[in-house]
């Protein structure tokens, strides 16, 4: 049939579908005195009309491809449902979007054998692991990395693509993300008649997994930027980006000491849920301490403290070193000098000997 209702949306405006064929079939069992789902069978046929911004020689600007789907959703393990990973999603997003977003979970995988691979599906995945892409099938692939497709100039694509969430990571600082409304700086006029704390918001969040298995509970956490619900409508000095490492580093230390009191014993489900409804007090109140003192990074004293406070506990220095980051604009030319002159003396180590030799210019 070519259904003229139907659930289904192109994947961007421009494109459209039709001819349309669903096939949904319910199976229920008896059990306990009630009439249970056992499985779902899901098929649809689509004939998908694209269209793309910039034709090639071998691409077309109009492309229709039949697609077809089919699929298998199973009920098991009904008085032991899922706990779903902490995290406030952003109601907007599609389905799709929000279940991409959470990280792989290795331990799940190898310990839940309710649905288990064929040969035929193990050669499967052996063939895209070495020839192709296994989206999301692995610790380490979330986040920017996980829709991370390479288009070319096609705006339709990365503009579809932009990814909100942020995992922290010791080699990567983040940036201001200019491209998004909620960060469009506003003329200095409305910036002097608004109140300063409703022109910026920072968002970090704490995601946490929790796998109860037996008579243990695996858990795996991690902390996130969270771009959709931050905002920044001040213009960017010298001082915002290490501003905003620090404040993402404190989030990041809050995080690992919520593990180190998850692993210690016993560890329950509720012990899991009251250290992590706790964490996110602490994390709340020390980063509203935080902001309250630096003053969006104007303070550089309380920078500098700050800074300490991340170094000591990440060995992380968002003020000088490889990110070349300074708090004071007018005392950053001498912070960038000393910086510059100490990569010359890793170059030349005779440098130095030059330079006394001609009155230490």
């Amino acid at each position: 049939m070519n259904a003229a209702k139907h659930p289904l949306l192109p994947l961007f405006p421009v494109d459209s579908l039709s001819k349309v064929n669903l096939n949904i079939a319910f199976t229920f069992k008896q059990e306990r005195d009630a009439v249970i789902p056992d499985h779902i069978d899901f098929n649809y046929d689509v004939a998908y009309k694209s269209v793309r911004e910039k034709p090639t020689v071998d691409r077309t600007s109009v492309i229709t491809r039949n697609i077809i789907t089919k699929g298998l959703l199973y009920f098991y393990d009904y008085d032991d449902p899922f706990i779903l990973p902490y995290f406030e999603y952003d109601n907007d997003f599609d389905d799709y979007r929000k279940m991409s977003f959470i990280p792989y979970n290795n331990f799940f995988w190898n310990n839940i054998f309710t649905l288990r691979h064929t040969e035929k599906q193990k050669e499967n995945l052996r063939f895209f692991s070495g020839s192709g892409h296994l989206i999301n099938f692995r610790e380490g692939n979330y986040g920017k990395d996980f829709l991370k497709i390479n288009q070319g100039t096609d705006s339709t694509f990365s503009k579809f693509y932009e990814w909100y969430y942020t995992f922290w990571s010791s080699y990567k600082r983040i940036r201001l993300n200019r491209n998004l409304s909620q960060n469009e700086v506003y003329p200095q006029e409305k910036i002097n008649n608004s109140i300063q704390s409703n022109l910026y918001r920072l968002k970090v969040q704490i995601l946490l997994d929790v796998i109860p298995l037996g008579d243990t509970v695996h858990c795996s956490s991690y902390t996130v930027f969270d771009a959709a619900k931050t905002i920044f409508h001040l213009p960017e000095e010298p001082y915002t980006t290490p501003f905003l490492n620090i404040y993402f580093d404190i989030c990041e230390i809050e995080r690992r000491k919520m593990e180190t009191e998850i692993g210690l014993k016993p560890r329950t489900v509720a012990r899991v849920d009251s250290i992590y409804k706790q964490t996110v007090e602490n994390m709340e109140t020390v980063t509203r301490q935080y902001l309250k003192e630096v003053q969006l990074g104007k303070n550089e004293n309380s920078m500098r403290k700050w800074n300490e406070y991340v170094i000591k506990n990440l060995n992380i220095d968002n003020l000088s070193g490889e990110y070349g980051f300074t708090v004071n604009p007018k005392a950053g030319e001498t912070v960038r000098a000393k910086e510059c002159y100490k990569q010359v003396l890793k170059i030349n180590p005779e440098f130095e000997a030059a330079r006394k030799a001609l009155g230490g210019i």
